[in-house]
C-alpha cells in the first residue's frame, strides 16, 4: 500500500515558481540551467520535501492551470490526489470580501483578471468537489507562506496551542475547505503526515470497491468480477466504467430513502465573464443555439437565464424560487447527469431546454425575450393549438427538459432489459430508463424546488412528459396527435371543446413539445445537427463494442459503421423520414408557428441525401466534422446592422478562429431567424434536391424549376451575399449559398476514421 502512496497525484501551486512542470525523482537534485533565474528557495525547499515521499509532482504557477490538471483526473479514479496551494499570510489578515454570501443573483457578480489563487481558490476548489465537479479523493493543504520568521508559536513546523496570529490564520483555511494548514516551507514531518492521509484516502476508497454489489444498470462490479475480467481478457471492468460508477446508485439509493438531511443552500456560484454572459443571452432565444460551444458554467448560466425569464410571467409567481435556490437547483441537476456519457448528459438537456424555450417563445406562450419580439411567423392561422397552453405548462416543461434524461448511463432500454438488469427488472421491462428518470429526478425537485411536488397537476404532467421521451412508444404518440387532427377537423376548430377535451389536448400538446424538443438535434442547422449526429453516433458505438464485450445480442436498431459517411448518412435520412419528420409537420398543422422545425429537418434529410450520392459515386470514406463546421458561414452585413439587434436578428459564434480570440469565439453579424424560410436560398436548394428524387415538398414551397424559381411562388431565390428586406422594410444578411461541393470535397489521403473530429470527443469505449 505505501508504494502505491508514492504514486499519488501531488500537485503543487506556487506563483514564485518559475515554470510548470512535472518534475520526478529522477530529476534530482534539481539544478538551475544557466542563463535562467534561480529557482525560489522556499519553493525548492517544498518540491524536495514532496520528493522525499512521492515520486512526481505537478509544479503550478497560477490557479487556472491548477484547475485544468484537475479537470483531467477522473472522478472514477481511486487514485489519491494531494493539492498544495500557497498562501501568501497577508491574504488572510482581512476577510476576503468575497467570502461573504454570494451575490444573490447565484451568478459570480465578477470573475476578475486574475486566477484564482490562495484562498479564494482553495474555496472555489471545495465547491466544485461538493458538487462533484473534481474527483472525491483530492487532498487541498494550505501551505501558509510570508510568516514572520521570528514568531515562537511555530515550532518544527507544528502550530503550538498558543492562540497566536498565525494559528487563527490556519483555522480560517481549515473553514475555507482545506484538510490541513502548514506553515512553509514543508517539514519532514509534515509531508510524512501527508502520506498519512493519502493512506485513509486509499483505503476508503477500496473499501467502497469492496462493497460494490452488482450496478443498477446489470455490470458486475464486485473485484471479484473485475478480476474474472481480466483473467478473460474482457475490458468490461476498466472499459466501461462509467456505467457502474455511484450516480444511479445514489440517484436509486434516494428514492428508496427520500427522507434525508434537508438541503442548506451551498455556495457555489456560476462563474462566467460579462462579454460571455453577453453572448448566452444572445444566443438562448435563437434557433441555431449550438450548445456545443458553451462551457459548462455558461450552460448552467444559459438554463439560468431560461427560467429566470420564465419567472417573469405572474401567472408562475406560486411556483417562482429564488436566484440563489434556483442556481443551486440548476448544479444539483448537472450533478445528476453523467459526464463520462458521451450524449445523453448535461450538455443535452441543456440543449433540450433551449429548444422547449425557443417553442414556447414562437407559440407565444412566453414572453418577449429581452424586450425583443418573439419569433413568431405570421401564419394567419385561426385554430392553432397554441391558444391552449398557458404558462403554468410552459414552466412545467422547461423542468422537465432540464431533468428528463436524469441519471442516464448511455445505453437504451433494450440494452438494459437483454442483460436483466435490476434497473429493468424493477420497472418489469416498460420504460425503464424514463421511469428511472422520473423517480429520480423526483428526489431532485424535493430537495431543491419541493412545491412542485406538492401541485398534482404538475406532477402528473412531468411525469407524463418524460415518460413520453420513450422512442418506443412514438407511434402510439403519433396515433393520438393523428386524432387530434381529425378532430380539429371534424369540429371545424376548437370553439365548442369543454373543458375536459381541452385539459386532455392540452396535456398531449405538452408531451408532443418534449418529444419534439428531445430529437430536436436533426431539427438544428445542419452544422449543429451534424456535431449531434457524430457524439450520439459515438454513444452508439460504446454500445455495440459493451454488447460485443459481455457477448449479448445487440440492442441497436442500427449498430453504428464506424468511419462510413454512406452509413452515417443513411441511418440519418433513415430517422429523420421515420420519426422526425412526420412529427414535426404534424405538430406544425396543429400549431403553425412550428413551421420552422420541418423546415430545418427538411433541407437537413437532402443534404445527408446528397452526401450519401457523393460517396457512393467517389467512395465512402469518414465523416469529417471540421469541413461541415468551417464551410457553414453567413455573409456580413453591409448596413451595419452587425451593431444592433432587430426584432428577429441575433448573433451566432464562430468557433474556429481559436488564434485570434483564445477559444472564446468571434463574433458575426446577425442573420434572420423565425419561422419564415421562404427566402433562405441554402433551404430552397436542400428542397429542390429532395423534391427531384420524388419526396414531398414539406416545406410548402412550391416545386422548383431549373431557374430555381418555385412554382408555387413568384419570388426566385436570393443570390449569394444578396440582401433581403422584411416586411417592416429593414435589410437583413442572408445566409450564403450552401455548398456540398466545398463541404464533402473528396480527399484521397482521408483515410484515418474521424481523424478530423474535435480531440475532445471520446471515440472508443476504452477512452470512457
Amino acid at each position: 500500500m505505501f508504494k502505491e502512496i508514492a504514486k499519488c497525484n501531488v500537485v503543487y501551486v506556487d506563483r514564485r515558481a518559475k515554470s510548470e512542470r512535472s518534475i520526478s525523482r529522477a530529476d534530482l537534485p534539481l539544478v538551475t540551467k544557466e542563463g535562467t533565474d534561480p529557482e525560489n528557495e522556499e519553493v525548492l525547499r517544498n518540491i524536495n520535501s514532496l520528493l522525499s515521499v512521492f515520486t512526481n509532482v505537478s509544479v503550478h504557477s497560477s490557479g487556472s492551470s491548477c484547475l485544468s490538471t484537475l479537470g483531467e483526473i477522473s472522478n472514477y479514479d481511486p487514485t489519491p490526489t494531494v493539492l498544495l496551494l500557497d498562501v501568501p499570510a497577508r491574504h488572510l489578515e482581512d476577510d476576503d470580501p468575497q467570502e461573504a454570501d454570494r451575490h444573490d443573483s447565484g451568478i459570480a457578480s465578477s470573475v476578475g483578471d486574475d486566477p484564482l489563487y490562495g484562498k479564494a481558490l482553495l474555496r472555489h476548489i471545495r465547491e466544485e468537489i461538493e458538487i462533484e465537479t473534481y474527483s472525491q479523493n483530492i487532498l487541498a493543504v494550505a501551505l501558509i507562506s510570508e510568516l514572520d520568521p521570528s514568531n515562537k508559536t511555530i515550532s518544527g513546523g507544528l502550530w503550538t496551542e498558543s492562540d497566536d496570529e498565525e494559528a487563527i490564520l490556519a483555522s480560517k483555511l481549515l473553514d475555507a475547505g482545506a484538510a490541513e494548514a502548514y506553515p512553509s516551507p514543508l517539514t519532514k514531518e509534515n509531508t510524512k503526515a501527508l502520506s498519512m492521509h493519502c493512506y485513509r484516502l486509499a483505503r476508503k476508497a477500496q473499501k467502497r470497491r469492496s462493497e460494490r454489489k452488482r450496478s443498477w444498470v446489470g455490470v458486475d462490479t464486485d473485484l471479484e468480477a473485475e478480476e474474472r475480467e481480466r483473467k478473460n481478457n474482457v475490458r468490461v471492468a476498466e472499459g466501461y466504467a462509467y456505467l457502474r460508477e455511484k450516480m444511479v446508485s445514489e440517484l436509486m439509493s434516494d428514492i428508496f430513502k427520500p427522507n434525508g438531511p434537508a438541503h442548506t443552500q451551498s455556495e457555489s456560484k456560476i462563474r462566467v465573464s460579462p462579454h460571455r454572459h453577453e453572448l448566452v443571452r444572445q444566443s438562448v432565444c435563437r434557433w441555431d443555439f449550438s450548445a456545443h460551444e458553451f462551457t459548462d458554467d455558461e450552460l448552467l448560466l444559459c438554463a439560468f437565464e431560461m427560467f429566470n425569464h420564465a419567472f417573469t410571467m405572474p401567472e408562475v409567481e406560486e411556483w417562482r424560487i429564488s436566484p440563489g435556490q434556483l442556481t443551486d437547483f440548476l448544479f444539483a441537476c448537472r450533478r445528476a447527469y453523467n459526464e463520462q456519457v458521451p450524449y445523453h448528459n448535461f450538455r443535452h438537456v441543456v440543449d433540450v431546454l433551449q429548444g422547449v424555450f425557443y417553442f414556447c417563445l414562437a407559440l407565444g406562450v412566453l414572453p418577449h425575450f429581452d424586450g425583443k419580439a418573439a419569433p413568431r411567423p405570421k401564419t394567419g392561422s385561426t385554430t392553432s393549438l397554441s391558444k391552449i397552453l398557458r404558462p403554468f405548462d410552459a414552466l412545467t416543461l422547461l423542468i422537465v427538459a432540464i431533468g428528463h434524461d436524469v441519471g442516464h448511463p448511455g445505453v437504451n432500454n433494450a440494452f438494459l432489459v437483454t442483460l436483466k438488469a435490476p434497473l429493468a427488472q424493477m420497472y418489469n421491462d416498460k420504460s425503464v430508463l424514463e421511469s428511472f428518470h422520473c423517480a429520480a429526478f423526483s428526489q431532485v425537485l424535493r430537495k431543491h424546488w419541493p412545491i412542485t411536488q406538492t401541485v398534482p397537476n404538475m406532477r402528473r404532467l412531468m411525469i407524463e412528459s418524460i415518460l413520453a421521451t420513450d422512442m418506443g412508444l412514438h407511434f402510439d404518440y403519433m396515433t393520438q396527435l393523428e386524432k387530434l387532427k381529425q378532430k380539429i377537423k371534424q369540429d371545424k376548430g376548437m370553439k365548442n371543446w369543454e373543458d375536459k377535451t381541452i385539459s386532455a389536448n392540452r396535456s398531449l400538446l405538452c408531451t408532443l413539445l418534449i418529444k419534439c424538443a428531445d430529437i430536436s438535434n436533426v431539427a438544428r442547422r445542419y452544422d449543429i445537427a451534424a456535431q449531434w449526429t457524430v457524439i450520439l453516433t459515438d454513444e452508439f458505438a460504446r454500445q455495440a463494442s459493451l454488447e460485443t464485450d459481455l457477448k449479448i445480442p445487440t440492442s441497436l436498431a442500427v449498430p453504428p459503421v464506424q468511419g462510413s459517411s454512406i452509413a452515417l448518412g443513411k441511418s440519418q435520412v433513415g430517422f429523420m423520414k421515420l420519426f422526425a419528420a412526420p412529427l414535426f409537420q404534424s405538430i406544425a398543422d396543429v400549431m403553425p408557428e412550428m413551421n420552422f422545425g420541418i423546415a430545418e429537418v427538411n433541407a437537413n434529410v437532402a443534404i445527408w441525401a446528397n452526401l450519401i450520392t457523393e460517396c457512393t459515386e467517389k467512395g465512402d470514406r469518414p465523416f469529417f466534422l471540421e469541413k461541415v463546421r468551417n464551410s457553414l458561414y453567413y455573409q456580413p452585413s453591409s448596413n451595419g446592422a452587425g451593431s444592433s439587434l432587430g426584432a428577429t436578428e441575433s448573433r451566432i459564434y464562430d468557433f474556429n478562429d481559436k488564434q485570434r480570440t483564445n477559444g472564446v469565439g468571434v463574433l458575426h453579424a446577425p442573420i434572420s431567424n423565425g419561422g419564415d424560410y421562404s427566402g433562405d436560398s441554402r433551404i430552397r436548394k436542400a428542397s429542390q434536391a429532395y423534391q427531384e428524387q420524388g419526396a414531398p415538398d414539406l416545406l410548402g414551397l412550391g416545386h422548383h424549376g431549373a431557374d430555381g424559381k418555385s412554382s408555387g411562388s413568384t419570388t426566385p431565390p436570393p443570390s449569394p451575399g444578396e440582401q433581403q428586406t422584411s416586411k417592416t422594410g429593414a435589410i437583413r444578411p442572408t445566409r450564403s449559398r450552401f455548398n456540398l461541393n466545398k463541404i464533402f470535397r473528396w480527399k484521397k489521403t482521408d483515410t484515418t476514421p474521424n481523424a478530423n473530429i474535435s480531440p475532445k470527443l471520446p471515440t472508443n469505449a476504452d477512452d470512457a
